[in-house]
């Protein structure tokens, strides 16, 4: 059954605001990839682990708006930022470049996409899907 134009509309708001919402996720892997990093103890979490996890995130967010024969695009994508934010450390003088870290993006990266394609990539659609019949039903009289 197709969605009515209100239901649509709301496809749409939701749709941009997970674009801007990605738009801020990866602004702020640049912004926290790219600071001074403070003398403070050391995470308790692996950083390897939290930078599987951050592009794991990204590929899994982005695949939601994305159509799956451009996913090999993404993941070149994200492995690019991952390399330039590298790069970037490197180039600052008060980080440093690390191809283990580049290892650990990419790792993630290709968690992303196989969490995608075990079903992960359709959150968005549901989530839409929910929310504008609900909305719909909520309005009709």
């Amino acid at each position: 059954m197709p969605l009515s134009y209100k239901a649509q509309a709301i496809t749409m708001t939701i749709r941009c605001m997970w674009k801007l919402a990605g738009g801020l996720l990866i602004g702020v892997t640049i912004f926290f990839s790219l600071i001074p990093l403070p003398s403070v103890q050391p995470s308790a979490i692996p950083d390897k682990l939290v930078h599987g996890a951050v592009y794991a995130l990204l590929m899994l967010w982005f695949v939601q708006i994305t159509r799956r024969h451009r996913w090999a695009a993404l993941a070149l994508a994200l492995t690019l930022l991952g390399i330039s934010l590298e790069l970037g450390q490197g180039a600052g003088g008060y980080r440093a470049f690390s191809y283990l870290d580049i290892a650990a993006n990419t790792f993630g990266i290709a968690l992303g996409w196989i969490s995608a394609l075990l079903g992960l990539s359709s959150i968005l659609t549901r989530l839409e899907t929910v929310l504008a019949i609900h909305n719909t039903r909520r309005s009709t009289p």
